[in-house]
């Protein structure tokens, strides 16, 4: 909700000095009707006061204007739950040698999208006009680029691509983070992780722009094993301070039964038993990791239905 424009005026003005209305007439430019019907309205309300001549604002219109302020620093202009969040730049462009980042992985359980902007943005956001960058490349048709840039669906896509990217990066370096140590501490024990260990040490909750909670179910595991084995095809894989690695992560998950155990098994043929070397050249390995990763998405929905996916 926009906030009142000629109240917030008429209060801002009236912060620094007492006026009379004909002043507020000359300084606002508005017609003289406007301003004595909205003074009328907030004397009403306290947040003016007459005295003699010219109105003062109150104690309560102080608080009236900074409420108003604040609405203008913090506008909601985007509240969306991503229920199955998926891959979004895995395609049948994919290449074998290219590199993922933690956030290019899609969050393995569902987080709530907000958006709030100030004044000074949010046209770009209700009108789509942060979405130019986005359009199709050759599209040079003026009437197109606007229709392109005001879609309301690119507006929501270009919202949950960084969103879903800062939740990604901050929750894959959580969850390696914790299962690392959790493998490390077991093996100084001489003890086995159990689905338990697993459950609590996988269960975490943080609100950036995002409201998201990470909780260990068959599904958000499955699709955890089937995103970490795809960013384990192209990257040297994540390794913790005692040798432990993502490898290690994707045996003690599959040995649970969160997704099949060959999975773990390619990675590990793939990254030459160490889990921390140089990638082996495996063509027929690596792509059959990559299919079976994406059969898991895929059975969870977390594949958009228009990507064309290497292999079918």
């Amino acid at each position: 909700m926009r906030p009142p424009e000629l109240e917030l005026e008429i209060l801002d003005i009236l912060s620094e000095r007492p006026y009379t209305a004909m002043e507020l007439v000359r300084v606002t430019g508005r017609y003289k009707q406007s301003i004595y019907r909205k003074l009328k309205e907030l004397r009403e309300k306290d947040y003016v006061k007459r005295v003699g001549g010219e109105y003062h604002i109150t104690k309560i219109g102080r608080i009236r204007l900074a409420e108003l302020h604040e609405r203008l620093r913090n506008r909601l202009v985007y509240d969306h739950e991503v229920s199955a969040p998926k891959l979004l730049d895995i395609d049948s462009d994919l290449s074998f040698a290219e590199i993922l980042d933690l956030a290019d992985l899609s969050p393995p359980c569902r987080y709530r999208v907000k958006l709030y902007v100030d004044n000074s943005i949010e046209e770009e956001f209700r009108t789509g006009r942060i979405n130019y960058l986005r359009v199709d490349k050759g599209v040079t048709d003026e009437r197109v680029l606007r229709q392109k840039a005001s879609s309301e669906e690119l507006r929501e896509a270009t919202v949950e691509q960084i969103a879903q990217r800062v939740v990604s990066a901050l929750a894959f370096r959580l969850i390696l983070t914790r299962l690392l140590h959790l493998i490390e501490k077991k093996r100084i024990e001489g003890a086995e992780v159990s689905r338990e260990n697993l459950k609590e040490a996988l269960k975490f909750r943080f609100a950036l722009t995002v409201d998201y909670e990470n909780l260990l179910t068959r599904e958000s595991g499955e699709v955890l094993v089937a995103l970490l084995g795809i960013w384990s095809i192209n990257n040297v894989v994540y390794a913790g301070t005692r040798e432990s690695s993502t490898v290690d992560v994707l045996k003690v998950l599959t040995s649970l039964g969160y997704g099949p155990t060959r999975i773990a098994e390619l990675a590990e043929r793939i990254h030459g038993g160490s889990g921390a070397g140089d990638l082996r050249d495996l063509g027929k390995e690596r792509m059959e990791l990559f299919d079976l990763c994406m059969k898991i998405l895929r059975k969870h929905g977390r594949i958009p239905r228009e990507r064309i996916i290497y292999g079918g």
